[in-house]
């Protein structure tokens, strides 16, 4: 899509915030308005807004990174990339899937919790998806579970989406849609990635899988996500591998 800019301020930087509490200046006709980040429902209304905050002024890169480091191992592992089947988890407005397009992908299905993501991604982005779900995983009718399962998905990519508080259930039946031996490729904030943590069960559970050897993890890569609203860079670690084996029902609470 056409890059557009906006007039935006952002918070000064003496102001302490979490990445909940992130937000910025809409200025438009000498109103401000206050958005929160994470406040997609209403930044997604906005064509183009998500990226000039995100990928121009706070300089989001985790689209490209997981794009490049899971078509990277693909190759590396002689799977042809125009093969993959790919069910990206936490699809947005289309930022990751615009690039998985870009390096050869034919089949990308997207998942996301709100209807204003998948209406982006059909303005912004219409040719990339080749159907977008708006559902909360794992609450899908029986209907919807077995469109997935027919969809025969042998990639899952779950970008940007799990150090926010995507919940693990979420997560583990996504990645239990795909083929075994299937790549896998996302990205969780390093410090989550832990096993004994009770508050956060995306990362326990990731940090489980990766030890009972569920995911095979060959490429960690440590990287800058994004840069805070106050200028702060935000880190994070990619993880590229193999789906070795579906997540089992106790692992997932």
């Amino acid at each position: 899509m056409k890059k557009i800019s906006y007039n935006v301020k952002l918070p000064s930087v003496t102001q302490n915030l979490e990445r909940e509490e992130e937000y910025f200046i809409l200025v438009h006709n000498n109103q401000e308005q206050r958005l929160k980040v994470r406040d997609y429902e209403k930044v997604y209304k906005i064509p183009g807004l998500y990226e000039y905050v995100l990928v121009e002024l706070l300089k989001h890169t985790s689209h490209q990174v997981i794009s490049e480091l899971l078509v990277e191992q693909v190759t590396q592992s002689q799977l042809s990339v125009s093969e993959l089947s790919v069910l990206e988890l936490g699809s947005g407005v289309g930022l990751v899937g615009a690039c998985l397009k870009d390096k050869g992908v034919k089949s990308i299905v997207g998942v996301d919790l709100i209807e204003e993501a998948a209406e982006a991604a059909k303005r912004d982005r219409p040719n990339v998806y080749n159907r977008y779900y708006v559902e909360e995983l794992p609450h899908v009718t029986a209907g919807v579970r077995q469109e997935l399962e027919n969809s025969k998905f042998n990639c899952l990519v779950c970008a940007s989406a799990l150090t926010g508080g995507l919940p693990g259930p979420a997560f583990a039946f996504a990645y239990n849609l795909i083929a075994d031996g299937g790549p896998i490729a996302c990205n969780i904030r390093e410090d989550l990635l832990d096993a004994n943590p009770t508050d956060h069960s995306s990362g326990k559970m990731l940090a489980n899988m990766i030890k009972e050897g569920i995911f095979r993890v060959q490429v960690k890569h440590a990287y800058r996500h994004r840069l805070s609203v106050t200028g702060v860079p935000l880190y994070e670690v990619a993880l590229i591998g193999f789906k070795m084996a579906d997540i089992p029902k106790e692992m997932m609470s």
